[in-house]
């Protein structure tokens, strides 16, 4: 079976991040190993995110100097490099987002011998209540679109927690 690794970039996180580690904590396949990269927060995100090293395979890692979302992710992948194998599989997340129990279970049994694949989100308030029930019906992203032209559109909406990647 593969391993599972979680890149998660934080910046300033605070206010949901706590919510988003515990929805780690209860994935029914959990993760092997959880790579965060903390772009240089002035809050306590640090600090949370070392409140869950005793429940979550945590590796921390902060940057002195912020680099933006798209940066962190990158580093966030490098590091990843270290931890998995041909075949292993990566998951990125955002330190907003709240993960269904069974994601990890369900993107491991649906990726097959695809090298990525990406699933959908339901967008939620402040408060955690759906206002949407499709992050790509209101992306107006459509079925029929070429795999090529979704990745595009996701790298430019920075929807780059939605993806799964096989390691090659």
């Amino acid at each position: 079976m593969s391993h599972i690794c979680i890149v998660l970039a934080t910046y300033n996180g605070e206010r949901f991040l706590k919510e988003m580690l515990q929805s780690l904590e209860i994935q029914t396949r959990p993760a092997d190993k959880i790579i965060a990269i903390d772009d240089a927060s002035q809050d306590s995100s640090i600090k949370i995110l070392e409140s869950f090293k005793d429940t979550l395979p945590l590796e921390i890692f902060k940057q002195a100097k912020n680099g933006g979302h798209c940066k962190a992710f990158a580093t966030g992948l490098e590091y990843a490099r270290q931890f998995t194998q041909p075949g292993d599989l990566i998951a990125l997340a955002d330190q907003d987002d709240v993960w269904k129990k069974d994601k990890l279970e369900k993107l491991e049994k649906e990726i097959g011998e695809y090298p990525l694949i990406f699933g959908d989100a339901e967008i939620i308030d402040k408060d955690g209540k759906i206002i949407h029930d499709s992050w790509r019906k209101q992306a107006l992203i459509q079925k029929s679109i070429p795999l090529k032209a979704q990745i595009e559109i996701g790298r430019a909406g920075q929807q780059e927690c939605r993806d799964r990647y096989r390691m090659p």
